[in-house]
């Protein structure tokens, strides 16, 4: 995965399929936990196999079939800390 450059979107195979839903990050020690956007592989177990996860998600463009999404996505430094950069994801759906 990449940054977008422009149009077109990038060729099919360099994109990730999976299943979209809304979740809590319930388990990781926070009181309050914001709703995220999770990508989920569509083979895996409902407890694991997420791909991504966006947190606050706002839609910022549709346009058939394809919307854009952009929130905070957490990165993993490693052993323990966690950082988080804005994300825009386009998402192309499919029947």
């Amino acid at each position: 995965m990449g940054a977008l450059a422009g149009t077109p979107p990038p060729p099919l195979h360099e994109w990730t399929a999976g299943i979209l839903e809304f979740s809590n990050a319930a388990g990781d020690g926070a009181r309050s936990v914001p709703r995220r956007l999770v990508l989920r592989n569509a083979m895996a177990d409902p407890t694991r196999g997420i791909i991504f996860e966006l947190y606050r998600p706002g839609l910022i463009d549709v346009q058939h079939p394809r919307m854009r999404v952009r929130g905070i996505e957490p990165t993993s430094l490693g052993s323990g800390p966690v950082c988080a950069m804005v994300q825009d994801w386009l998402l192309i759906i499919s029947q």
